[in-house]
C-alpha cells in the first residue's frame, strides 16, 4: 500500500519529466497567435474551472467531474464524442482509484 508521500513524489516526477520534454523538443506546440480564438478558449477552460470549483462539495462527483472534462475537452476542439469518451475513462479511473483503491471519499 503506497504511503502519504507516493503521489504528491509521482506527480512531481511527472511534472519534472513533461517540463524536461518541453525543453528538448519544444516545437511540438504552436504558437498562441497560431491557434484560433486562443484567449477566448483560455478564458472558456478558467471559466469552467471556476464553476467546477464553486459546485465543489455539492455532491455527484462522478457526473459533475465528467460534464466538467467533456466540456473542457469539447471547448478545446475535441469531438463530442471523443470528449465524453475521453471525460468517462478519466473520471472513472480517479474515482476507482481513490475511492476503491485508497478508500478516500471524494465528497
Amino acid at each position: 500500500m503506497p504511503g502519504p508521500a507516493f503521489f504528491p513524489l509521482a506527480i512531481a516526477f511527472a511534472m519534472a519529466g513533461l517540463s524536461i520534454a518541453l525543453l528538448v523538443w519544444p516545437g511540438h506546440t504552436p504558437p498562441p497567435e497560431a491557434v484560433p480564438d486562443a484567449a477566448k478558449r483560455i478564458a472558456g477552460v478558467v471559466g469552467l474551472l471556476f464553476l467546477y470549483l464553486m459546485l465543489w462539495g455539492t455532491g455527484l462527483f462522478f457526473l459533475r467531474t465528467a460534464v466538467f472534462l467533456a466540456l473542457m475537452l469539447r471547448w478545446t476542439g475535441e469531438s463530442w464524442k471523443s470528449a465524453a469518451g475521453a471525460a468517462a475513462g478519466l473520471t472513472t479511473v480517479v474515482v476507482v482509484a481513490f475511492q476503491l483503491g485508497l478508500k478516500v471519499t471524494l465528497e
